[in-house]
C-alpha cells in the first residue's frame, strides 16, 4: 500500500512536469497576430512595381488605422514577417518574425521593407502550393523548428500575386489546370489544419477570373478575404486586408483569456488533495 507522502509526492511530481511542459511552450512571446505577407516575384514583376508595393506595405503598417487596431489586442502586439516566391521551390524570407508593438516598431518594418530589392529568384511562374507551404512551415505553429520567436491566437497569410490567370489559362477559355486547382486546394488545406486561421489574397490584374480562381482554390475565411486591384501603386487594398487581419486577432486574443488553463486546474486539484489528507 501507498504511502500518503508518496501519493503527495507522485503528485507533485506530475505537477513538476506538467508545469516544466507549459513553461517550454510558453518559452515564445505571445502577440495577438501573427501576420504572414507572401509575395510573388516572380518575372512580370519589374523593379518598379516591386518599389511600389514594398512603399504601400511600409506605409500600410505604419498607419494609424493598423497601430489602432494593434492597440486594440489583449496584448497589443503582433509579429509580421514576409516572404518572396516564384516557381515551385524559389522562396526566400525578405523579412523575419518581427514584433511590431508601437509606431517606433512599426516604422523600423517599415524602414526595413523600404529598403529591400527586388530578389533575384523569379522565373517565368509562380507557384501558389508550394509558397503556401513554406508559408505554414514558417509559422512554425507547434514551435518545434524553434524558427519563430513568437506565438498567437490568429495566425494570416496575405498573398500577393499579379498576371497569374495570363500564364495558366488555356487558349483564352478561362480553364486552369486541374492539376494546379488540386495542389492549390490540398496546400490550402493543409495550412488550414496546421493552425493557420485565415488565407487572404490580393491580386493586381485585370481579368476577374483570377480573383475567382483565389476566392473557390485558396483564400480561407470570409468574403473580405480577397481583393483584386489593377494598380501596383494602391495603398489601400493592403490597408484593407492588413488592418482587417489586426482586428481579427485582437479579437482572437481577448476571447482566449478567460478560460482557466488545464495546468492550473490540475495545481488547484492537487492543492485540495493534499488538504483533504491533512484533515
Amino acid at each position: 500500500m501507498k504511502s500518503p507522502l508518496k501519493n503527495i509526492f507522485g503528485t507533485v511530481g506530475a505537477l513538476s512536469l506538467a508545469f516544466a511542459s507549459n513553461s517550454l511552450a510558453e518559452s515564445r512571446q505571445e502577440v495577438d497576430t501573427e501576420l504572414l505577407f507572401l509575395v510573388d516575384v516572380s518575372s512580370s514583376v519589374s523593379s518598379e512595381n516591386f518599389n511600389h508595393l514594398m512603399l504601400n506595405y511600409a506605409s500600410a503598417i505604419e498607419s494609424s488605422e493598423a497601430l489602432t487596431s494593434i492597440a486594440s489586442g489583449q496584448n497589443q502586439s503582433i509579429a509580421a514577417s514576409m516572404i518572396f516566391f516564384s516557381d515551385d521551390s524559389e522562396h526566400s524570407v525578405g523579412v523575419d518574425w518581427s514584433m511590431i508593438n508601437d509606431y517606433t516598431s512599426a516604422k523600423a518594418f517599415g524602414e526595413t521593407l523600404r529598403g529591400l530589392s527586388l530578389p533575384n529568384i523569379g522565373s517565368e511562374l509562380s507557384n501558389t502550393s508550394s509558397a503556401l507551404g513554406f508559408a505554414t512551415n514558417h509559422f512554425d505553429i507547434d514551435g518545434s523548428l524553434g524558427s519563430n520567436a513568437y506565438t498567437s491566437n490568429f495566425q494570416a497569410i496575405d498573398i500577393l500575386t499579379d498576371d497569374f490567370s495570363e500564364k495558366y489559362i488555356f487558349e483564352g477559355k478561362n480553364q486552369f489546370p486541374v492539376i494546379m486547382t488540386s495542389e492549390d486546394q490540398a496546400a490550402r488545406d493543409a495550412a488550414i489544419n496546421a493552425g493557420v486561421d485565415t488565407i487572404r489574397a490580393l491580386i493586381i490584374n485585370e481579368n476577374e477570373n483570377t480573383a475567382d480562381y483565389y476566392k473557390e482554390n485558396v483564400v480561407y475565411g470570409d468574403r473580405s478575404s480577397y481583393v483584386r486591384s489593377e494598380d501596383y501603386g494602391e495603398k489601400e487594398p493592403r490597408l484593407s486586408l492588413i488592418t482587417n487581419a489586426i482586428d481579427r486577432g485582437a479579437v482572437a486574443s481577448f476571447e482566449s483569456v478567460p478560460e482557466p488553463s488545464s495546468t492550473s486546474l490540475l495545481g488547484l486539484g492537487a492543492i485540495s488533495l493534499i488538504l483533504r489528507r491533512k484533515r
